[in-house]
């Protein structure tokens, strides 16, 4: 009876240490060869990326405040720190299975409500290891990355075990949303209608497709769980419509409901930072930083948003709230050097916001000693560092000691802009933007942003020069429209330097009216400068 089980490994997540308990005697009676248990979320977090277990069982609510058990499955998931092939169990109330059961991204295999019953589990479980052992073909080939190769492999066993349609369809969506194959997502979905997850995964391909009006009416609807893989598509399509409000107050109901994720607080961080309302994003990025530490999800943006949030709230006046936010602000920064220490780019970032922080509470000589260690440390970069860094260099810098030596490296970088494989796309761009060529600058951004992703400066001017190209070219609105929104909300707003955020203001607004004048037939006014520096 226990074949199914034996020599098998399990780890029990749960912050109810009688309930803990419990489960243990309960697993312990399968025929295991081990049973660990863990009473918080980052512990069974750390046990998960120490070892591997063939069943990880936890338990959805895991503490006011703290990860829930669905977080913990989607970050071990998401990491890739576990192995395709482990079976990871929830125990929810009724309620929160329906919600699971509308995930399409990294859900658990199974929910199991409390308390268990012990023979219905063990006889799903049963059944699971079965499951896993017919899947065991395409999990080896995602593993490897062959994608292709288990997109064939999907076809051959829903051709063998037409049973399996519901769970392969959503495997395959899946592998589809991963690959940007959104238009092969949009049919899959659409043709699984009966599931429960199908709207989810067909609002996040018209999403992606940049059909944002299909994408609300898919989301938007009390059949839809409030999920983040929901929520975030959902927030930013109601953005890019001008309906700013209603974004924020979807993001504030969903981090009521998940306090704990990550993407979502610093989502509405960036949300409340576009509309000025710095003392609000402190808390939400605060949320982001604390959440993601240690985990799958930790970003380095995160917390460079926090400190320029907390910036706001620091003056030399050396009031009682801005002694505080200074502090908050250098003891984030340590946690960033400590956090990504294997980075040296990232330890000459901290560097620069303290000069930053140092500066706006008034410390001159602190600021001028950090901003002489930040010129040293991005000096020992190598050049494609140094590059990704100007800007942020050049606005640290700028006004202090350190100014004229930030000047010149920054034209000293720029002239060897033609050693980077994204670089010479830059600057081809640049060239052609002058003549007023858009279509090959915008192309050549797009080139760069595809060889080096996330640069600020390379992101706005791919926008501008869209956004250019737009105005003589409108049979091509609606692409743009989908590459330059991607591009601007994919940013993490919080973290860009003072004049890249005035900027982003400029470029999102303009985007804004572009997408609703075409949409209504109109034209597009409105300049901004490009970054030609």
């Amino acid at each position: 009876m226990n074949n199914y089980f034996a020599g098998k490994t399990a780890l029990i997540v749960d912050s109810n240490r009688a309930d803990l308990g419990a489960l243990r005697d309960i697993f312990g009676q399968f025929g295991l060869a081990s049973v660990a248990t863990a009473p918080s979320a980052n512990m069974g977090s750390s046990y998960l990326q120490a070892q591997t277990f063939d069943f990880c069982i936890v338990a959805h609510e895991l503490g006011r405040g703290e990860k829930s058990g669905l977080q913990v499955v989607q970050e071990a998931l998401q990491g890739g720190y576990c192995p395709r092939g482990t079976i990871f169990v929830l125990l929810v109330t009724p309620a929160q299975a329906l919600q699971c059961a509308g995930i399409v991204d990294y859900p658990p295999d199974l929910c199991l409500t409390k308390p268990l019953n012990r023979s219905k589990a063990q006889g799903r479980l049963e059944k699971l290891v079965q499951l896993k052992g017919v899947l065991a073909s395409v999990d080896s080939l995602l593993e490897q990355g062959q994608w292709v190769a288990a997109q064939r492999q999907y076809a051959l066993l829903e051709q063998r075990y037409p049973a399996l349609r519901g769970l392969l369809g959503r495997l395959q969506g899946q592998m589809h949303l991963h690959c940007r194959a959104f238009a092969q997502a949009r049919d899959l979905f659409a043709g699984l209608g009966d599931q429960r997850w199908a709207p989810v995964g067909l609002g996040r391909a018209l999403y992606g497709l940049g059909d944002y009006e299909g994408a609300r009416r898919c989301l938007d609807t009390e059949k839809v769980p409030l999920l983040p893989e929901a929520s975030l598509p959902l927030a930013r399509s109601l953005r890019i419509q001008g309906q700013r409000p209603a974004a924020l107050a979807l993001l504030r109901k969903a981090v009521i409901q998940a306090p704990a994720m990550s993407p979502l607080q610093a989502e509405l961080g960036s949300l409340l930072g576009q509309a000025g309302d710095w003392e609000l994003a402190v808390g939400a990025y605060r949320e982001a930083v604390r959440h993601c530490r240690f985990s799958s999800l930790q970003c380095v943006e995160y917390y460079c948003a926090l400190v320029r949030a907390l910036l706001s709230q620091i003056d030399a006046k050396g009031g009682a709230r801005s002694v505080a936010a200074e502090k908050e602000a250098v003891q984030t920064l340590e946690h960033l050097v400590r956090d990504f220490q294997d980075d040296p780019a990232t330890t000459v970032r901290a560097r620069l916001l303290s000069v930053e922080v140092y500066r706006a509470g008034g410390n001159g000589p602190m600021a001028d000693q950090a901003a002489r260690d930040a010129l040293r440390r991005f000096e020992a970069l190598e050049l494609g560092e140094q590059a990704l860094l100007l800007d942020f260099l050049v606005d640290a810098l700028g006004g202090g000691c350190m100014a004229q030596e930030a000047s010149h490296a920054r034209r000293n970088i720029r002239s060897q802009f033609v050693h980077l494989g994204w670089g010479r796309c830059y600057l081809e761009a640049l060239q052609a933007f002058r003549k007023g060529d858009f279509a090959l600058a915008y192309g050549q951004f797009c080139a760069a942003d595809e060889l080096c992703p996330g640069n600020p400066s390379l992101v706005l001017n791919l926008v501008h020069s869209g956004l250019e190209w737009g105005r003589k070219a409108p049979s091509q609105w609606l692409p743009l429209v989908r590459r330059c929104n991607e591009g601007l909300t994919e940013m993490h707003f919080g973290a860009l330097g003072g004049r890249q955020q005035a900027r982003y203001h400029s470029l999102w607004q303009r985007l804004e009216r572009y997408y609703s004048d075409m949409r209504a037939g109109g034209s597009e006014p409105g300049v901004v400068v490009l970054d030609q520096d």
